[in-house]
């Protein structure tokens, strides 16, 4: 699951404790990523001490959310077995994002769009 999220969102920062939650409690079910927009700094400043054991990814120019064809945040991307897209989700929440890991888990994707989130810089909250 590729959670988009971005440094200047409002949203974005009050659904961190809530995305970081979700990405612990469903470890063993799911790999969460964050494509976070914003420059290396500010996505640092951004997941500091609350995204621990997720990755993230610096996306400073917006390139990784709009080759996912993502122009709002947050927004929540799944995946399923085969990298296919499984389900999307705007402004993800507790019941939704699990509703989006069951349709994972069904491996019954809604298209073929996924892309890898490859060749970016990851951010480690230090």
């Amino acid at each position: 699951m590729v959670i988009f999220m971005g440094v200047h969102c409002t949203a974005c920062w009050e659904h961190r404790a809530l995305v970081s939650a979700f990405a612990e409690n469903h470890a063993q079910r799911v790999d969460v990523a964050i494509a976070c927009v914003g420059g290396v700094d500010e996505v640092r400043e951004f997941v500091a001490e609350i995204f621990t054991g997720v990755r993230v990814y610096a996306d400073p120019d917006g390139h990784i959310a709009r080759s996912w064809r993502v122009f709002v945040t947050p927004f929540a991307v799944g995946l399923d077995i085969e990298e296919r897209v499984a389900g999307k989700l705007a402004t993800p929440n507790l019941d939704n994002l699990t509703m989006l890991l069951a349709r994972i888990a069904s491996a019954e994707p809604a298209d073929e769009e996924a892309s890898a989130v490859e060749g970016r810089q990851q951010i480690h909250a230090d």
